[in-house]
């Protein structure tokens, strides 16, 4: 049997960015390399240095801003909650706040810069992710508190840090990709979508050439897990990309848990559909 890739390599095929280290991203099969080699601070930093140089970023109700310690304790209260991160996290496993609160400062670490959201009140209303990648690609990701859901926060957030970001360097590729079930994500790309491409007449969009973007379908990233019993508490557990089988190796229900969702030892295997889409500054 193929000794298992890691337990790194592993999380990297599901959700690479923050478990993203869980964050959704790996946006084809002949990049599962490219996407493990992540992990290695090289040409990445390019982009980081160029988020990172975005401190703040105010729109007409919305502040973005690099997180504080306070920040992340707050949405720590949240997204402990398996029905908050379950898209975003990648399983389902219990978590305490503190453990929450260690998760989200992941998202600032390595090839990670999280961006808090906060409104005019000083509300604390989320969180974009973004993860480095090789070659300028940038993955992007975000969530809501349940409570300020519905207002386009998201989408509105997504746009102006994508424009900013090309502003002061118009080759980066953003990657956004979901599961096909996650409908809330999908409304907020078609949001992303509109607000990258409708057409804007100031004088600051026609000197940026704004609205010149090109947002592709790059098709559906299918990842599964399947498991077959062992010995004691232990699985033969299987990783495939696009029906073709990338990793296997023997390991515990815990270990298994924290890759995928529990309902696997109920069905023998769970196959999680993505869609993958890439926006690019056309220029």
């Amino acid at each position: 049997m193929k000794r298992i890739i890691s337990f790194f390599m592993s999380i990297t095929v599901s959700y690479c960015v923050g478990t993203f280290l869980h964050m959704p991203c790996v946006f084809a099969e002949e990049n599962v390399n490219a996407v493990n080699d992540k992990f290695v601070l090289s040409e990445n930093l390019e982009a980081l240095n160029v988020l990172k140089s975005i401190s703040e970023l105010k729109l007409d109700n919305l502040t973005l801003s690099i997180p504080k310690k306070e920040d992340l304790k707050d949405l720590a209260k949240y997204y402990k909650d398996v029905e908050i991160r379950y898209y975003l996290y990648g399983n389902d496993m219990e978590m305490s706040e503190k453990e929450a609160f260690a998760e989200l400062v992941k998202y600032n670490s390595g090839n990670n810069v999280s961006f808090i959201i906060k409104d005019n009140d000083n509300n604390t209303l989320g969180e974009i992710i973004l993860s480095c990648l090789k070659n300028k690609f940038v993955n992007i990701a975000y969530w809501i508190k349940p409570e300020f859901r519905g207002h386009s926060y998201s989408s509105k957030v997504c746009v102006a840090l994508i424009k900013e970001m090309h502003r002061k360097d118009s080759s980066f590729v953003f990657l956004i990709n979901f599961d096909e079930k996650n409908y809330n994500s999908i409304r907020v790309f078609e949001k992303i979508k509109s607000g990258l491409t409708l057409k804007n007449t100031s004088k600051k969009a026609n000197n940026f050439k704004e609205n010149n973007y090109k947002i592709g379908d790059m098709g559906l990233f299918k990842l599964k897990y399947k498991i077959l019993p062992a010995a004691d508490d232990t699985f033969y557990f299987y990783i495939f990309v696009n029906d073709k089988e990338i990793a296997s190796g023997v390991l515990t229900k815990r270990q298994i848990e924290e890759i995928t969702y529990k309902k696997i030892f109920e069905l023998n295997e769970i196959e999680i559909n993505k869609l993958n889409y890439f926006i690019k500054f056309a220029s």
